[in-house]
């Protein structure tokens, strides 16, 4: 076998979400007698008899029950689960044989099986026969607590590392110009050969040497010049002569004689008060009064638009064919309605609306008044539940209905739960005579 032949996973286990029996580990003479299928027995052989000659059947719930067993414990082997050691499944099977593997209760040792017939428990305090693989029983594994001393070939082990003959004396030389050795640290400077520099001293002597000016450069190093001249006190006179004005001159007619406050009505503006009382930002919640509002897109089709807080949007449309359009969006931006005004003069209103068949509706669109007509069969006398040719949208005022026969004890029409959207109805058994269609009429009003 190979290993691109895997067979598949098996992620649920055969009838879960079933019906099945569970599988009894021991027979009785009433499982044989009925049938039943248990571990020990299988099914009996009343399962393997004709049913014509007394036989019975074999049950599919035991099968599922056995099905289930088998491929939940697959399903359990395949995701990499160990059992732990059972003493019942253990005294069951006369001892776990040599080569077995079980987890400890808590998960943290794998132990292995050394002899046959093992009923002693691994995780008690006698471990006989068994062997905690974690532990490394064998030997092949370095131990931390015997700090390198069980390397089996030391002089092996340090040409591996690199560390050659050095590592082996006592005494390491000092460090020199032409020889490796140990050296000593030191933050100072000073003229000698054996001591090394550490990362502070020269990270001083660089920043000593970045804090010194070139004389070569005649200041043309200096990182800061503004603030170079303002540390030697010649701040103030730099910035009278680049540009000194006479205190002869004045702005908007104070004398500069000293610091000047200008406000709003010294360089011909609003004060912020004054701005925010008399524009309108171009994103406002706040309210605007004007005695008229043209709206000039210079596009065929100028509109004007109003936003709820709910997302909703009322717009009003001009168009080039003159005619006023009028629609609403939901806050997906989906059109709701629209409404078109002719060009010319008169009263905008709604249109009534109906739809005329048999089972129909009638709006009125000044209103919104609903009536609606329904026909439905007779000889119904259990309650049946009918949805209307459309829904009330607020309420429901009434109905009529008409009776199946001219008999009063058998031609009833009853109505009953009558919703905005459905009602029941029970209708009475009229003879052909007098109701040959064998239908009752309701009509329904409402808004």
């Amino acid at each position: 076998m190979k290993s691109t032949e895997k067979p598949n996973l098996i992620a649920v286990p055969f009838a879960s979400a079933g019906d099945y029996n569970e599988i009894a580990t021991k027979s009785t003479e009433s499982s044989l007698a009925k049938g039943v299928a248990t571990y020990p027995s299988g099914f009996p052989p009343l399962t393997m008899t004709a049913i014509s000659a007394g036989g019975i059947p074999p049950s599919g719930k035991d099968m599922n029950g056995i099905l289930n067993d088998i491929t939940t414990a697959i399903r359990y082997s395949m995701s990499g689960g160990l059992y732990s050691y059972n003493a019942d499944f253990s005294a069951a099977i006369d001892g776990y044989p040599k080569g077995a593997i079980v987890a400890s209760s808590d998960g943290s040792k794998i132990w292995w099986n050394e002899v046959e017939d093992n009923n002693t428990d691994p995780d008690s305090t006698s471990v006989s026969g068994w062997k905690n693989l974690l532990a490394d029983p064998n030997g092949l594994f370095l131990q931390k607590a015997n700090n390198l001393s069980d390397i089996n070939n030391k002089a092996t082990a340090r040409n591996n590392l690199g560390l050659g003959e050095i590592a082996t004396q006592d005494l390491i030389p000092d460090a020199t110009l032409i020889e490796k050795g140990i050296t000593q640290l030191t933050d100072k400077t000073g003229n000698s050969n054996t001591l090394a520099a550490t990362q502070k001293l020269v990270s001083d002597v660089n920043d000593n040497a970045n804090n010194k000016l070139a004389k070569n450069q005649n200041g043309a190093d200096i990182f800061n010049k503004t603030e170079f001249v303002k540390n030697i006190g010649l701040s103030e006179m730099v910035e009278l002569a680049k540009g000194a004005v006479p205190n002869s001159r004045k702005i908007n007619g104070k004398p500069l004689a000293g610091d000047i406050s200008l406000n709003a009505g010294d360089v011909g503006s609003y004060a912020k008060s004054e701005s925010d009382n008399t524009f309108l930002r171009i994103s406002s919640n706040k309210t605007a009064t004007v005695g008229s509002l043209l709206i000039d897109s210079k596009t065929p089709f100028p509109k004007l638009r109003f936003k709820s807080k709910d997302g909703y949007i009322l717009g009003i449309n001009g168009s080039e064919g003159k005619l006023l359009h009028i629609y609403s969006d939901d806050p997906k931006n989906q059109r709701r309605y629209n409404i078109l005004a002719p060009e010319r003069s008169g009263t905008l209103a709604l249109q009534n609306t109906a739809i005329k068949s048999e089972n129909g509706w009638w709006q009125c669109g000044d209103t919104g008044v609903i009536i609606q007509w329904v026909k439905v069969p007779s000889a119904q006398q259990s309650w049946i539940k009918v949805n209307y040719p459309i829904s009330f949208k607020n309420k429901l005022f009434g109905y009529i209905a008409s009776m199946s026969s001219i008999n009063t004890s058998t031609g009833h029409t009853l109505v009953r739960n009558a919703t905005l959207s459905t009602f029941e109805y029970q209708a009475g058994t009229p003879n052909n005579d007098e109701n040959p269609g064998k239908v009752v009429h309701i009509l329904f009003w409402g808004v």
